[in-house]
């Protein structure tokens, strides 16, 4: 199916994109004028995910969909099934998935759920005519440059909000549920009909943005670049000019930028050591009279929204709407390109900066990102799906990584738990068991802290009725599933 659209969204147990885990998918595919394809697709569809064994749900993403571990176990289907069908769906040939805020969440959980079930994760984002879009910077953008015939919501302390929540009902647009998935592409639909009918032509420059070739090609000249992005504030738009000040040693694909409304001279004069220090903290974390450094990465592959910053197309818009000083941000645009030794001498400096770190994932669910997995396996990865569940073993011994090996183990766990013998139930369950105790996930409790946790929460003064139940269920939950690996059971 060539030139669709495919509008997504998830709703997750947790807030942590790599390490959380899906409830809910929902999907729309369209047309390139967003007018939804003819079949199911066009229609809409929703898919229940059954919850992991090794993995307690956030009680506060219960609290926000409304939707229980319960429900989910019993609307749902096995992950591999799941995240197989959502592949299928966003590798139809010449399809752009996209939403809002994908790339920054939605992308990461397909990402993570591919590689635990042994499909390929970056196929969807350049393969077959494939490629992967967000709105949300689009839409960043539009504020800041084009805001004509849209309405702006605000914050208490008068900054823009980007939420898809605050947005719908300003531009009259039926939200439906908010955090039901499939409300939530409904209401990205319409969204993205008002900037396309409102702002074609960013409309049409945002798309070619997703060609990371065409992306590369305006980050390596070496000029200003008008760039819209969460990373910067709203009081901003979001949106600030940048100077590329580097590549990133590992990834390729990564370039890093220079917040041109910031004075440079330290960041010209500092040593890798005070780079690191200045930029990988937050400013309330430095001496007073110290700023941080305003460096930050800009992926190739993930659709940045990008523009020239030449003086011809600053003069299209009121730059005074997002406080951006044009005559500063070219003098401090001089200061790196009247010393060509003193630029490469930075980006010498910036690479030792980024000089990999990485540590490799404590456990194999959260490799994806220690490396690429060798041609052999990636051939034989498929084998996964075709193979009857007793037949799985048999694959072990001829991945090549260790971690498709053990990764392979966890599928079972996970997927077809009657088919381990005796010392891969107990290793499986050792894991899991190991896993609730010690969550790798950002804002996630071990087991007794959850509990404890899930109590409080409960008792809490005004807490409606149907927020108790919902948390009631949580936690018969969460004791249901501690036990079942083996936790001590502990009293209220």
């Amino acid at each position: 199916m060539a030139g669709t659209f495919l509008f997504y969204d998830f709703e997750t147990d947790g807030v942590d994109s790599r390490c959380c885990r899906p409830t809910q998918f929902a999907c729309i595919r369209t047309d390139m004028d967003l007018n939804p394809v003819t079949g199911p697709e066009g229609k809409g569809i929703v898919r229940w995910c059954q919850p992991p064994v090794d993995r307690l749900p956030t009680p506060e993403a219960t609290l926000i969909t409304g939707v229980t571990p319960q429900h989910c176990e019993n609307e749902g289907v096995r992950e591999n099934v799941f995240f197989r069908e959502i592949h299928t769906l966003l590798n139809a040939p010449g399809t752009i998935s996209l939403g809002w805020n994908t790339l920054r969440f939605d992308d990461d959980v397909c990402r993570f759920g591919f590689w635990r079930n042994f499909l390929d994760s970056y196929t969807h984002g350049y393969q077959a005519g494939c490629r992967a879009w967000d709105l949300i910077d689009l839409t960043r953008s539009c504020y800041a440059m084009r805001p004509d015939g849209i309405e702006w919501p605000r914050r208490d302390d008068g900054t823009p909000t980007f939420k898809l929540d605050r947005l719908a009902p300003a531009n009259k647009i039926e939200h439906g549920e908010a955090h039901d998935a499939l409300a939530d592409v409904r209401a990205t639909i319409a969204f993205g009909r008002i900037l396309k009918e409102m702002q074609p032509k960013l409309w049409a420059w945002g798309l070619k943005l997703t060609d990371r070739h065409f992306v590369e090609s305006l980050l390596g000249k070496g000029t200003p670049l008008l760039h819209s992005s969460a990373r910067i504030p709203a009081k901003y738009g979001c949106t600030t000019l940048v100077h590329i000040i580097g590549k990133h040693p590992r990834n390729k694909r990564e370039y890093i930028a220079w917040d041109l409304r910031q004075d440079p001279t330290d960041l010209l004069a500092a040593d890798a050591e005070t780079i690191a220090a200045r930029t990988f903290v937050r400013q309330d974390d430095l001496p007073k009279g110290v700023e941080r450094f305003r460096i930050k990465g800009i992926k190739s592959n993930r659709s940045p929204f990008l523009t020239p910053g030449n003086p011809e197309m600053l003069k299209t818009f009121k730059t005074d709407r997002i406080e951006l000083n044009i005559d500063a941000c070219m003098k401090h645009y001089k200061m790196f390109t009247d010393d060509p030794a003193a630029a490469d001498s930075l980006a010498a400096r910036i690479e030792e900066v980024y000089q990999p770190s990485h540590t490799s994932a404590a456990d194999v669910d959260d490799a994806l990102y220690d490396g690429f997995v060798g041609k052999q396996d990636e051939k034989l990865r498929p084998a996964v799906h075709t193979s009857e569940p007793d037949s799985l073993r048999d694959l072990t011994g001829r991945f090549h990584d260790r971690r498709l090996a053990d990764l392979l183990l966890h599928y079972r766990g996970r997927n077809h738990p009657d088919t381990l013998d005796e010392a891969e139930r107990s290793h499986w369950r050792e894991r899991c068991a190991n896993r609730l105790m010690h969550p790798p996930g950002r804002g996630d409790l071990a087991w007794p802290e959850w509990l404890a946790h899930v109590q409080t929460l409960r008792s809490e003064e005004g807490r409606s009725d149907h927020d108790r139940h919902l948390l009631e269920a949580v936690e018969d939950w969460g004791r249901e599933l501690a036990e079942s690996q083996g936790l001590a059971p502990i009293c209220s």
